[in-house]
């Protein structure tokens, strides 16, 4: 998926070798071609959308969060649902 104006693109992507299993998010600029990869094995989260030009993964345990990007990538919580999913995102959020 990319961002709005196609400033960043993002994708997940998994390895199962044996009984170890890890996955990911990539994020990637597109103006100098720099990527981030985001551990989502504890979470199994893959990308749901932008908000602006900031990138949301979930997960179908009904969380969604932000993705800080930097030296250290991270995940901040943005919602939480008893509903367990989400559709997409808008400039203010998920829907």
């Amino acid at each position: 998926m990319s961002s709005p104006g196609g400033q960043w693109l993002a994708w997940g992507e998994s390895d199962q070798s044996g009984s170890h299993y890890s996955s990911w998010v990539v994020l990637r600029h597109q103006s100098d071609g720099s990527t981030e990869k985001i551990n989502t094995s504890k979470n199994e989260a893959g990308p749901l959308g932008f908000v602006g030009q900031r990138l949301v993964v979930s997960n179908f345990n009904g969380k969604a969060w932000i993705v800080q990007t930097g030296t250290h990538p991270t995940l901040k919580l943005l919602a939480s649902s008893q509903k367990n999913t989400y559709f997409g995102t808008d400039s203010a959020g998920v829907v």
